[in-house]
């Protein structure tokens, strides 16, 4: 079935036309310092990383069943309308400008690729941003890794891990998350995505620790600049106002600590603050992996 997939994807998405379009995706898990990392990528005046799209993996998916049976017209306002309305804040007011200027692009344009680089590269022009390449900053997109490699043949992936007991408590402060059975499953699945893929394709994919991040910072953040072929921006990477492209993130709760200087004191607080029922329960579904990812049992 996966296989057939793949090959429906390179059947009906034809390549891009021109230069090779070479986007990164941060992937992994919420709430493992993807935010802060978007901060400070957005350091490089090269770079704009928009909200997260929680919905290209499905525009990618759904490309080889619509692509005969809508025109590139209705595909355009399918797949903007998704974005527009399923996305994390993208845009203010409806992106009609996007929408003509795709209408009008040459037959030999009408390509996926094109069109997703458009819709990116149309946010960062309304953001005010003066860029040459785009990121992704959506988490779940783990799950198309092999979707997006397929459609991006030259995109880097940095693939963001933190110790899942943390992870759990910092969901547990959000609203409607308080049980730790459902993030400890999706913990698990994100960490064998992320593996398989890169296994298949080390070349692609930089898997980063939050606990390096966070407490070597400059030492990390070289390594990933280095890695999407950037050039490290030097201190600038982590002064908090360095950028007005974060602003929609300024007004939600769980991300102002984004906006606050790095520090380590979150490492642990999920084995200092979960009951030992909690801690129980998630090490009854993932201690072993948590072992084997180099961190400690959560009991």
């Amino acid at each position: 079935m996966c296989s057939m997939y793949f090959y429906l994807l390179k059947l009906f998405c034809r390549p891009n036309v021109g230069e090779p379009i070479k986007p990164f995706f941060i992937v992994g898990l919420g709430r493992c310092g993807s935010t802060l990392l978007r901060q400070i990528l957005q350091a490089s005046s090269e770079l704009h990383i928009p909200p997260e799209n929680w919905k290209l993996g499905n525009i990618i998916q759904s490309y080889p069943r619509l692509c005969n049976c809508l025109s590139w017209e209705e595909f355009i306002h399918t797949a903007v309308a998704r974005v527009e309305h399923q996305g994390d804040r993208w845009f203010t007011e409806a992106p009609t400008d996007l929408v003509h200027d795709l209408l009008d692009v040459d037959e030999e344009k009408q390509t996926l690729p094109f069109l997703i680089d458009r819709i990116y590269r149309f946010h960062g022009k309304m953001s005010g941003a003066d860029f040459s390449r785009w990121g992704d900053k959506t988490p779940m997109n783990v799950r198309f890794l092999n979707e997006i490699s397929a459609l991006f043949p030259d995109a880097k992936f940095i693939n963001l891990v933190r110790d899942r007991v943390d992870v759990v408590h910092s969901w547990a402060q959000l609203p409607d998350y308080h049980e730790v059975t459902n993030p400890s499953h999706r913990w698990k699945t994100a960490i064998d995505k992320a593996d398989e893929f890169q296994r298949a394709y080390p070349d692609k994919v930089i898997t980063v620790r939050y606990e390096n991040l966070v407490s070597q910072p400059e030492q990390v953040s070289r390594r990933i600049f280095e890695f999407i072929k950037v050039d490290y921006p030097g201190s600038t990477a982590f002064e908090v106002d360095h950028t007005e492209e974060m602003q929609e993130a300024k007004d939600i709760e769980h991300y102002q600590n984004v906006f606050r200087p790095i520090t380590t004191e979150n490492i642990g607080k999920g084995r200092r603050n979960l009951s030992c029922r909690d801690k129980e329960k998630i090490d009854a579904i993932i201690g072993d992996l948590l072992v084997q990812k180099g961190y400690d049992r959560p009991i």
